[in-house]
Parts: C-alpha cells; sequence; structure tokens
C-alpha cells in the first residue's frame, strides 16, 4: 500500500522543524558587562516546540499503514488544516517583521521570525503534498525542504542587512537629534550670559528681536543665523515692563523650538521638545502633551553636596547646644560623622583640602561654597567657579534653609528671588519655590 504523500512531509518537518523550533533558545544574548545570557529559558522553549510540531507527529503516526481507514482520514485532515493555519500565522508573521525591519528590532527576534517563515514553508509543501494526485513524493518533499532551507538562508541574511540599516537609521536619527538638543541648550546658555552681562554693564532695555539681540549685546554674531542651532528656531521675548530688575528671569527669555520630525511617532512628527531659558540663566524643557503647569529643569542644577555641607551644619549644631561651627573644619569631628549611617558624608567632607575648610570655603562641582556663621545663625553663599554658558547661577542658602538665587555675575543676596524647588530637589518645575530643609521633629530643629 502506498503511503499518503503528507506522511513523508511529516517526517521531514518533525526532523527540520524540531531544530529551528530550538534555534532561539541556544542563542544568547551579550549583556551590558559582557556577559552571556540566554535569551529563552529551555524548558519553555521545549514546551514551544512540542505544541509546535504535535500536528506533525500526529500526521506521522496516524497516516501508517497500520492504522485504520478513519484514522488515516483523520490524519489527512490534520495535513491539510496545519497548513492553512500556519498561512494564517505567516500573515501575522509578516507583519512583525515588517515592524522590526521599520523600526530596529532584535537578532534573536530575527532568528525567530526567520525559524517561523521556514517552518510555514515546509507547511507549503505539506499541502502541495495533500493536493497532490500522485508522483515522486518523496523528491518532491527532499527538493521542497532544500529549497525552504536555501529560501531562509539567503532570507535571514536580507532580513539581518535591513534590520541593520533600519537601526543604523534609527541611531543616526536620534544622535542627530539628541547632537540638535544640545547645541539649541549650549545656544540658549549663551544668549542668556550675553542679556545678564548686558544687564549689569548697561542695565538699558533689550532688543526684542534676535539680530538686534545679539548685535547689541556683543554675542556671537552665529547665533543670530537660522542655521547655528540645526532642527530648532530660536526667539527672543522681552518684557517692557521689566528692563534691571534682578528677578528670576531678569525681564526677558530665550525659547528655542523644534521645528524637525520624531522619527517613528506620526501624532509627533510636526514638533517635539520646546527649549527655552530665562535671562536669570534656568533652562527648561517641555515635552509635547506635558500638562502645562509641568515642565524639566535641564540646566546644571544646585549641587548636591552644599545640601550635605547644609545637613551637616544643622547635625553638628544640634550636638553643640545650637551653637553653629565657627569653621567648617570643627564638622569632621562632630560626633554623628562617627556613626556608619553618615559614612558618605564623611567622605565627601574628608575629601575637601582642610586649608579651605579652615577658611570656611567648600568646593564641588564646579562652585565654591562661602560658610558665613553669626551667632545664631548663619548662609551659605554659592558661585560658580567661573561664571558663563556651562555655569550662571549663584544662590544664597539662610539657616532656615530658604534658597535665593540669581543668574547675575555676582554672588547671591538674601534679597534675590527664591529658587524654584526643581533647582535643588529631583521634582517636576511649577514656578513654586521650595524651603530646602523643614524641620520634621523637634530633634531636627535647631
Amino acid at each position: 500500500m502506498r503511503l499518503p504523500p503528507y506522511r513523508s512531509t511529516a517526517r521531514a518537518i518533525l526532523i527540520v522543524g524540531a531544530l529551528l523550533a530550538l534555534i532561539p533558545g541556544i542563542i544568547p544574548e551579550v549583556r551590558a558587562n559582557g556577559t552571556l545570557e540566554f535569551a529563552h529559558a529551555w524548558t519553555w522553549t521545549a514546551i514551544i516546540a512540542v505544541l509546535a510540531l504535535a500536528p506533525y507527529a500526529a500526521v506521522f503516526v496516524l497516516s501508517s499503514s497500520t492504522q485504520s481507514e478513519t484514522n488515516r482520514r483523520l490524519a489527512r485532515g490534520i495535513a491539510l488544516v496545519t497548513p492553512l493555519a500556519a498561512f494564517i500565522a505567516l500573515g501575522l508573521s509578516l507583519v512583525l517583521a515588517l515592524y522590526v525591519l521599520l523600526f530596529g528590532g532584535h537578532a534573536v527576534l530575527t532568528v525567530q521570525i526567520a525559524s517561523c517563515i521556514l517552518l510555514i514553508a515546509l507547511n507549503a509543501v505539506m499541502l502541495c503534498g495533500v493536493l497532490r494526485a500522485g508522483g515522486q513524493v518523496d523528491g518532491v518533499v527532499v527538493a521542497g525542504v532544500a529549497a525552504a532551507f536555501i529560501f531562509a538562508s539567503l532570507g535571514t541574511r536580507l532580513v539581518m542587512r535591513v534590520e541593520a540599516s533600519a537601526a543604523n537609521g534609527v541611531q543616526t536619527h536620534h544622535r542627530d537629534t539628541y547632537a540638535a538638543e544640545q547645541t539649541a541648550m549650549g545656544a540658549l546658555r549663551q544668549l542668556a550670559v550675553c542679556a545678564s552681562t548686558y544687564r549689569m554693564s548697561r542695565g538699558a532695555q533689550l532688543p526684542s528681536n534676535l539680530p538686534a539681540f545679539v548685535s547689541t549685546t556683543g554675542c556671537d554674531a552665529q547665533l543670530a543665523s537660522p542655521s547655528a542651532v540645526p532642527m530648532y528656531a530660536i526667539t527672543v521675548a522681552v518684557d517692557p515692563a521689566d528692563t534691571v530688575n534682578a528677578g528670576a528671569t531678569m525681564g526677558c527669555q530665550f525659547t528655542a523650538a523644534f521645528t524637525g520630525k520624531l522619527l517613528g511617532d506620526r501624532a509627533q512628527q510636526p514638533d517635539g521638545r520646546t527649549l527655552w531659558s530665562t535671562c536669570a540663566g534656568q533652562l527648561y524643557a517641555h515635552e509635547l502633551g506635558q500638562p502645562a503647569g509641568e515642565y524639566l529643569r535641564v540646566s546644571p542644577e544646585f549641587p548636591s553636596e552644599i545640601i550635605l555641607l547644609f545637613y551637616n551644619i544643622v547635625r553638628t549644631a544640634n550636638e553643640s547646644g545650637g551653637r553653629y561651627p565657627v569653621r567648617l573644619s570643627e564638622i569632621l569631628s562632630a560626633s554623628h560623622l562617627k556613626n556608619r549611617r553618615y559614612a558618605y558624608d564623611a567622605n565627601i567632607l574628608g575629601a575637601q583640602q582642610r586649608a579651605d575648610l579652615d577658611s570656611n570655603l567648600f568646593r564641588t562641582s564646579g562652585y565654591v561654597a562661602r560658610y558665613v556663621a553669626g551667632t545664631n545663625d548663619f548662609h551659605i553663599e554659592v558661585r560658580c567657579e567661573t561664571y558663563g554658558p556651562a555655569c550662571m547661577r549663584a544662590y544664597f542658602v539662610e539657616a532656615s534653609g530658604v534658597v535665593h538665587a540669581t543668574g547675575e555675575p555676582r554672588a547671591a543676596r538674601a534679597t534675590d528671588p527664591l529658587a524654584e524647588r526643581c533647582e535643588f530637589a529631583n521634582v517636576w518645575c511649577d514656578a513654586k519655590p521650595e524651603s530646602l530643609w523643614r524641620p520634621r521633629a523637634d530633634s531636627d530643629s535647631i
């Protein structure tokens, strides 16, 4: 008795398909630290392989010459339904493959898709075998399997090349977008420095258009060129009612609107992040769709080491009955620093030059802090080591934790505007000032 043609196909698929189903489980991924990690647990890989190949095992067993006619008919039905279902999966796989190619993908995912396509190609061979009336079935099966392997090999290479090209395009776009954003932020900082310096030296009204502003303040003439900042358009806005006020904005601000396109997000292609800077040196960003009252601070922040210094001054005073240290070097011998809980504080304070601490100076992150102690009070003056685009905010910290700030090239004063909380805390900016420190219990009070 001639065995049904699809039995040979099922046998070939069981052998080849088993290997294909296990391929994704034996491909390791490289972690960031250089170690290898398998993408899938062997248990789940084996389960998926068994479920995927179960119909072929059923066809192979039920189509045997020792089986009844009913079982052989059942095998023929399974052999017909299985590839039809696989063709439906093929459509879904092609959609997934298209997504991977357009938006970048993963090497393991690419191999999974290629394996799935090859398995479906073998299904097509089975379907042809089921519908054949006769002929050299085994030869057709061998040719079909060989052609499937050739197709899968070439297809996998093509997919990997196209995927690498797409991934490279995404990386290039993101790199260019990031570079343009950094250029825009640098330009806004330079304009803010020009505005602040001009106000300090001249105290005159600033022009309200960018070319005139650059010319009047003596800023780099290239900043007025549309090509100075790719993907961004910079404008200046001046408040006529505020000419020389050393306030939170100092009467003007610069806006850099994103004019490029965001790759892969059709809803946000026309525009994206908006950057703006006040003349006081505060640089913010606002994302499309973000609530109007919330924005992100992207300029250099208040150095966290100053917060650490402030807390240790308060703790040292608590241990001394409310007496503030005369010199910062006295903090090094405070009893709380001997506790392992404050080991980080001890390391930061201990790394300072003893001569600086004796002179009540504290240096960190491009800033120089000067501690001024009184009888029942103290304050900390924080200034940039070098005033310029990279650092143009000065702070005045009161003993109560209130922080004042200015963008002018001078030391901050207690009469300067209050700093926003987002300058010294990891929160969204909302134009609301906040204290650096609040007593939470009697033990925390001075």
